[in-house]
């Protein structure tokens, strides 16, 4: 027993160590080549999406490599144990096509897993609607996609079961939001009350000090216009001077022949993250105004 230890059990040592070698260095090649590989594929696209893509395919690949390398190393100890493999492959090939026969839902789930992943479907972080639950990407791999709800609560969902996936951030992301504004006395305060509500929506307006003063004069051919131009130009100053606004004076809406005429002074100062930072990442790209009788 003594000379079968020395002899044996060294090789099986020598053989489960190498195993870990090389676990560990396809650990480390396997995410920086796909990484490399991404960034090739995805030539201008953001950065945020290639990392999420790179991240998603090297927890698979990665994880399968470990697998298989557990399974040579498993039978290369077999056999030098005195066991005989061939039998046990063969079992395993049998067994192999009654589990195929009787799990068709699990090889569905890989199948579905594989198209999921060579179409890029989603990947770790994106936020999507998956088999009726919508909720952000935390694990996706080749039987199962995990999603955490905007509860906190944590999905396993099978692949088998998602037949139609939706993306709300490939690439770039929209949020609709209605926001009530009071109407005020006159014309003059509702559009003073809309420009505070859309900057309330982008950060806490009380905390935007008034250092700044700018003139701002618009155009519209009827009030509604007339709101979208006002809304939409100091989007525009915020996105190219990053000044963000919270006390608005329209002085004077003029109706000429042809369209209505605003002109207003607006109070604010230079963006601060330290002091805003309720102010959210991606910021308001767009106003669609809509009135209610």
């Amino acid at each position: 027993m003594l000379d079968w230890m020395k002899i044996h059990g060294v090789r099986i040592i020598i053989i489960f160590a190498i195993g870990l070698i090389i676990y560990f260095i396809f650990q480390n090649i396997v995410p920086r080549f796909i990484k490399r590989t991404i960034v090739l594929q995805m030539k201008g696209k953001p950065e945020v999406e290639i990392k999420k893509r790179s991240q998603t395919l090297s927890s698979v690949i990665s994880k399968t490599i470990g697998i298989v390398i557990g399974i040579l190393v498993l039978f290369t100890i077999l056999a030098e144990i005195g066991i005989n493999i061939g039998p046990a492959l063969a079992s395993l090939g049998i067994m192999g096509l009654a589990i195929g026969f009787g799990a068709q839902s699990l090889v569905k789930d890989l199948i579905n897993g594989l198209f999921i992943l060579i179409e890029n479907q989603y990947g770790v972080g994106d936020v999507v609607k998956v088999a009726g639950i919508a909720g952000l990407v935390e694990e996706v791999n080749l039987r199962r996609t995990i999603l955490r709800d905007l509860d906190g609560i944590v999905h396993y969902i099978p692949n088998s079961e998602i037949t139609m996936s939706s993306n709300f951030t490939r690439e770039y992301s929209r949020v609709n939001m209605n926001i009530s504004v009071a109407y005020g006395e006159n014309l003059e305060e509702a559009f003073e009350n809309a420009a505070i509500a859309m900057f309330e929506a982008m950060t806490d307006a009380s905390k935007i000090a008034q250092k700044l003063e700018d003139t701002v004069e618009v155009e519209g051919f009827d009030k509604k216009a007339l709101l979208y131009n006002w809304l939409e130009t100091l989007l525009v100053k915020f996105e190219t001077t990053e000044n963000l606004y919270s006390n608005f004076k329209v002085t004077i809406i003029q109706c000429t022949e042809e369209s209505l005429r605003l002109k207003a002074k607006i109070y604010g100062e230079p963006f601060d993250p330290e002091r805003q930072n309720g102010i959210i990442d991606e910021e308001v790209c767009g106003v669609i105004p809509h009135s209610h009788s």
